[in-house]
């Protein structure tokens, strides 16, 4: 354990001199805390529907949605950005198409109201601010742990990882140091802006602290492991943060962090395998209050990828220590 302390103030000595990194984090959290707050209040507007249609009176009512009159249909970027909910085409003879990126739920619910134009329309499930918080949070860290991780990727670059395990040092206690040393600087800044903005601003959060403690944990663990084994896989740090963002940011919009979307098919099974996606499931059960035993189900498959990931990043570490190329 002493070469474990050893590791872990040098590195935060050594991000003395790399406040920048601190700076930016602090940032993006903050960022991400604001445009969830935003948009949790833009949720809650009616859903703006595109009607194609060439007849006089509009097939849906306006009691519910924000309807606009298009001559011809938009280009589907529009609701994948979100300008439309849905695009509803006219076929004539009271049939209707209709084309949304927000799920069955949703189509269900266009469907009634075509059905039944003059039938006011019950209210959805909405993601709330929780949820949009540590949705918007999720990329964002997973990032945030390729940055802070590249402390080792100098340590190997440099020779610094050779001269540590043949000191007393070993491999264990430094890779336990740098796990560390990643999930503190990823946790407690986060978790301190949350705490100031719903004790000191008094702003609605969504979750408690306590529950906030927890699930950032969970995430800030995923992080650090994701970063260590793709730093570990990958030996240059550029290619390594390249193709760890690319990987991010593809499969947490997948994983429907900003947004929900519908999947069928294959990728709706290989979205579902994303740890991103059972985060997301497990806080908006929490968030609804039907927690059952998917919950604990959804918690134990994020610690066994977790683990997953850790062991495997340690075990390429190891290999490659053995085999003289660092």
């Amino acid at each position: 354990m002493k070469g474990v302390g050893s590791v872990f103030r040098n590195n935060m000595n050594r991000m003395k001199s790399r406040k920048n990194y601190l700076f930016s984090t602090l940032a993006m959290t903050i960022a991400a805390m604001a445009f969830a707050i935003y948009f949790t209040a833009a949720f809650d507007m009616k859903g703006s529907i595109a009607v194609v249609t060439e007849a006089d009176e509009m097939p849906i009512g306006t009691k519910d949605f924000r309807v606009e009159r298009l001559a011809e249909v938009p280009p589907k970027s529009q609701l994948v950005r979100g300008k439309y909910d849905a695009v509803i085409v006219d076929q004539g003879n009271g049939t209707h198409k209709i084309e949304t990126v927000k799920g069955d739920a949703f189509k269900e619910k266009l469907q009634q109201a075509l059905a039944s134009p003059e039938r006011p329309q019950s209210e959805e499930a909405k993601r709330g601010v929780g949820m949009n918080i540590l949705g918007f949070l999720i990329m964002f860290v997973l990032l945030e742990g390729m940055l802070f991780m590249n402390l080792f990727a100098e340590d190997k670059a440099n020779g610094t990882l050779r001269r540590v395990i043949v000191s007393p040092a070993s491999l264990t206690s430094y890779m336990l140091a740098q796990s560390l040393f990643c999930f503190v600087i990823l946790y407690a800044p986060t978790y301190v802006l949350l705490v100031a903005a719903q004790t000191l601003l008094g702003l609605d959060l969504g979750f408690t602290l306590l529950q906030y403690a927890w699930l950032l944990g969970l995430l800030a663990a995923l992080a650090t492991a994701f970063a260590l084994f793709m730093t570990a896989w990958i030996d240059s740090l550029d290619n390594a943060m390249m193709a760890a963002a690319s990987i991010i940011v593809l499969t947490s919009i997948l994983s429907g962090s900003f947004y929900t979307f519908s999947h069928g098919g294959l990728m709706k099974v290989v979205v579902s395998l994303l740890p991103q996606k059972q985060f997301l499931n497990l806080v908006q059960d929490l968030e609804q209050r039907t927690a059952t035993a998917a919950g604990s189900q959804q918690i134990g498959y994020l610690l066994v990828f977790t683990a997953i990931l850790f062991v495997a990043g340690w075990a390429i570490c190891r290999r490659r220590s053995k085999e003289g190329r660092y």
